[in-house]
């Protein structure tokens, strides 16, 4: 059964808050960027192939990566190893 109740801090007994604002910051981004990106890759096959368009879909999470590794980010060995088994499929 799911509790939809309050949420509390554990330990503490403090009800977490949840308001408006805080969906704003934290959900609405996430879900607008994801609509763009589905809307976006439907699109793009009016352009290009189906296949390299699930090549570039491939290879967004390395790049990222790649790029956040660049910027200073570290990742631990088994972090890589996930997206070496994401691309190999």
């Amino acid at each position: 059964m799911v509790n939809f109740g309050p949420i509390f801090c554990e330990g503490t007994g403090e009800e977490l808050v949840k308001d408006a604002a805080w969906y704003g910051r934290r959900i609405l981004p996430i879900a607008v960027l994801q609509t763009a990106n589905v809307v976006m890759n439907t699109t793009s096959l009016k352009y290009i192939g189906a296949g390299f368009n699930s090549i570039i879909g491939v290879l967004c999470p390395v790049l990222t990566a790649l790029m956040s590794a660049a910027l200073g980010q570290s990742f631990k060995s088994l972090a890589w190893f996930g997206i070496v088994i994401a691309i190999a499929g």
